[in-house]
């Protein structure tokens, strides 16, 4: 093998060597970095983030009185009223049944002013 060859092989090896530290660091710091960043998105969203609650209907309840229970200060009670039936898949006119389990979104759970009437389904 001549001089050159050793030299060239060498090179190569060398190339070689970096590429794959450039590829190692890159790959560490991309994992880093999605931590950091989805903990960053994380902590954006939960304030904004939606939660459901369930509640066992009673004789004399109307979306009206479940929406201005569960309404919070920077809700229209109108959009209450729309939420509920969307996330129950209700249409304008159904009726609510005694017994029937109905799903209310919730920005904050502790924000809710029926906070002990909750039904639990478990």
């Amino acid at each position: 093998m001549t001089l050159r060859e050793k030299l060239q092989r060498q090179k190569s090896w060398h190339d070689m060597t970096i590429t794959l530290s450039v590829a190692v660091l890159i790959v560490c710091s991309s994992l880093m970095l999605k931590d950091h960043l989805f903990a960053s998105f994380e902590t954006f969203l939960a304030p904004n983030q939606i939660h459901e609650v369930s509640y066992k209907i009673s004789a004399g309840d109307t979306l009206w009185l479940l929406a201005s229970k569960t309404v919070q200060s920077n809700e229209d009670i109108r959009d209450k009223i729309i939420a509920i039936r969307d996330l129950n898949g209700m249409t304008p006119t159904q009726p609510l049944m005694p017994g029937q389990i109905v799903r209310i979104p919730m920005k904050r759970l502790e924000d809710s002013g029926m906070r002990y009437t909750f039904y639990d389904a478990h």
